[in-house]
């Protein structure tokens, strides 16, 4: 049973189970897996993500672009119809 639970998480080791003609839910499987401390193969971290380096240089502004603030409210665009109330 040891070497089933290892290799499979909690949904493969019912279908097995249930091959033998045991009836176990899966959550008993998951509670019985965590009290042991087995853990299905599949849910061990397989790889560390390596953390890259931030990107904080400075960049230019080839296009010269000029953004012009404007007040709140400065344009204000009604889009009701005279022939439908809005």
């Amino acid at each position: 049973m040891r070497k089933l639970i290892n290799n499979y998480g909690t949904r493969k080791n019912k279908v097995e189970l249930e091959k033998r003609d045991i009836i176990v839910s899966r959550r008993r499987i998951g509670r019985i897996m965590a009290k042991n401390g087995l853990v299905s193969n599949y849910t061990v971290k397989q790889f560390k993500v390596q953390q890259s380096t931030v990107n904080e240089d400075e960049i230019k502004n080839e296009l010269n672009h000029e953004f012009d603030k404007r007040r709140f409210r400065e344009v204000v665009i009604n889009v009701c119809d005279s022939a439908v109330s809005c």
